[in-house]
């Protein structure tokens, strides 16, 4: 990673754009519909992947668009998509130390960035953009 802040930020705001645009293929592939959406799923795969390798400098993710490359059936194009996203978001996952969280397709150990980079609580938080308040599910004493 190129080692700033904005840049981690930004790569996790990246990590749900992938889940989603990834969970909208496997619609996509469940439905039946890729013929003639492909080219969509692809090309937004690819401007995503353009997004973040000005992010990252990492060649891993550079490469994953040749994935993308040379597929003439829509079936095989909205497959090597989920695949590259699904690669995508692993290398997110760990190149911004969020790796474990828990997500809807996994349930697994959670980690803290701020575990991961030594940070406070209140500098997560305001790195990531997430205002510190009270636990409103934190029942009341009395």
């Amino acid at each position: 990673m190129n080692g700033n802040d904005g840049n981690l930020r930004a790569m996790i705001r990246f990590i749900r754009v992938a889940r989603a645009l990834r969970d909208e293929v496997h619609e996509v592939e469940n439905l039946e519909l890729a013929e003639g959406s492909s080219d969509l799923l692809v090309g937004s795969a690819q401007r995503l992947l353009s997004n973040i390798t000005k992010l990252s400098d990492d060649p891993f993710v550079a490469s994953l668009g040749e994935g993308l490359e040379g597929l003439a059936d829509d079936a095989q194009k909205a497959l090597a998509v989920r695949l590259v996203l699904s690669q995508l978001i692993a290398f997110l996952e760990t190149e911004t130390g969020v790796a474990g969280l828990v997500s809807p397709e996994r349930h697994g150990p959670q980690y803290s960035i701020g575990q991961v980079y030594g940070m406070s609580p209140d500098d997560v938080a305001r790195m990531t953009g997430v205002a510190k308040g009270k636990r409103e599910d934190k029942p009341e004493e009395g």
